[in-house]
């Protein structure tokens, strides 16, 4: 994982947010409706899994010995504070197309841009003990 943190190189990428286009040089591009995963990690720390929304996090430029440093803030989602964080919420979202990225699902490998991802609200019924 050290090896991977400090030798991972930014990428370009060009994306819209419910209809507004971006273009960011990003370290991390994370949509979720949850708050936590990889193994404990709270990238999206105000997600809701019942707000019928996705939760965007982007990370931008952050030089590798920085890295080291904030790597914990995203144990806690701390890392809403730092300069190089945005954070979004949205219905819709383009990721265009670039073969400098690969994308990931819960950890599987899924293939490259582009990507429109959206969610619908309350279309997982789920049964929970009363």
């Amino acid at each position: 994982m050290l090896r991977t943190v400090s030798g991972f190189k930014e990428k370009k990428l060009r994306f819209s947010i419910d209809g507004k286009e971006f273009e960011r040089t990003i370290l991390l591009f994370t949509v979720s409706n949850g708050t936590t995963f990889g193994g404990g990690f709270v990238i999206n720390p105000f997600a809701s899994t019942d707000d019928g929304l996705l939760d965007v996090c982007i990370l931008k430029e952050v030089s590798p010995v920085m890295r080291f440093w904030h790597l914990p803030k995203l144990r806690t989602g701390a890392h809403h504070t730092l300069k190089a964080c945005e954070l979004y919420r949205a219905k819709q979202i383009f990721i265009m197309q670039t073969n400098d990225l690969v994308a990931h699902l819960d950890g599987e490998y899924i293939g490259e841009p582009p990507f429109e991802i959206t969610v619908r609200k309350e279309g997982l019924l789920v049964r929970t003990p009363a």
